[in-house]
């Protein structure tokens, strides 16, 4: 999906940091920060901490969600609007507790274009 859409994108292992009642159950936007580390052709090397936008989107009674201070591998898109991660209630940019496999083969992706859709 990222590969294929006219924005850029960072890729970055961290947390939510926002009220646990601010996400709603319905389509809304809502502020957090994303803190942890952003992908180099390195790996997961670079501090990152950035206000961000969480674009809540459903499909009937399913919302996309994150929680607060859990562990997400998260693709954020350098919209328009600022930066933005697209919380669908089928996840296509956030991945809950990222393994160090998945971080390889991220690294691997980016420095060798070697890349796994699975």
């Amino acid at each position: 999906m990222a590969d294929a859409s006219a924005s850029g994108y960072n890729v970055v292992v961290g947390s939510f940091d926002f009220g646990a009642s601010a996400l709603p159950k319905s389509e809304a936007v809502v502020s957090a920060v994303l803190t942890g580390r952003a992908l180099t052709k390195t790996g997961f090397s670079a501090p990152y901490s950035k206000q961000l936008r969480l674009e809540v989107s459903c499909a009937a009674s399913w919302c996309g969600s994150v929680a607060p201070d859990h562990p997400y591998l998260v693709f954020v898109e350098q919209a328009d609007a600022g930066l933005t991660v697209a919380l669908g209630p089928c996840p296509t940019v956030v991945f809950s507790n990222p393994s160090p496999a998945m971080e390889r083969a991220m690294t691997r992706c980016l420095t060798s274009a070697r890349c796994d859709t699975n």
